[in-house]
């Protein structure tokens, strides 16, 4: 339950930052997570401590890192609630309920497939990833003959055709060779697959 109160008033940080709200105080974020102020004291205070987020003046502002776990549960919230409310009929304020309660338990990878299938099934918008943050390894980075591990992708104009070629999180890819304006082609799954700087600095990957 800690954990969770403490992912949904990430959460909020970014929503209210999204909103134009990019320093809000306790009471606004209660408010916005229809709570008592007491309730949002003692997350907020764990979360400052563990460097999530930053009190000062009265205000709260998010720290990369909170951002980046704020803004990974908003998505999983946003793509839960489209599949509630668009294949199941579901109310729209039905949906967000219990998207509330599931976007803490489901994985990225989940996600992502989950993301994929409401655009093949419905044609439904991508719900987009959040930047990735500063210093985290991308394809681009390495140099050819790497063995990689993908780990986030983070979805562009060119998501739907990232899975469908099976770059996914949790799939090994070979770094075959780079190509001019710092391209690579990987090969996955045994096939070989070009992609261009643009794409590839959005796919995080790690040493197998």
């Amino acid at each position: 339950m800690e954990a969770s109160s403490q992912e949904d008033v990430l959460e909020a940080l970014c929503v209210l930052a999204e909103n134009g709200n990019a320093r809000p105080t306790m009471a606004e974020i209660a408010v916005h997570l229809s709570r008592e102020e007491s309730a949002v004291r003692a997350p907020l205070n764990t979360l400052a401590r563990s460097g999530e987020v930053v009190i000062e003046g009265g205000s709260v502002v998010l720290t990369p890192r909170g951002e980046e776990i704020g803004c990974r549960i908003m998505r999983k919230h946003r793509i839960l609630q489209s599949f509630f409310a668009e294949m199941l009929g579901m109310k729209p304020e039905e949906a967000s309920r219990e998207a509330c309660v599931l976007e803490h338990g489901i994985s990225d990878e989940a996600a992502d497939r989950l993301n994929t299938y409401l655009g093949r099934a419905a044609g439904l918008p991508c719900v987009p990833a959040c930047p990735l943050p500063a210093g985290t390894p991308v394809l681009s980075d390495f140099p050819e003959g790497t063995l990689l591990k993908v780990t986030r992708v983070c979805c562009r104009d060119g998501c739907q055709r990232l899975s469908d070629l099976g770059i996914l999180p949790g799939v090994e890819v070979a770094l075959v060779r780079r190509i001019p304006g710092r391209g690579v082609v990987i090969r996955v799954k045994g096939c070989d697959i070009a992609l261009s700087q643009e794409i590839a600095r959005f796919i995080a990957v790690e040493h197998v």
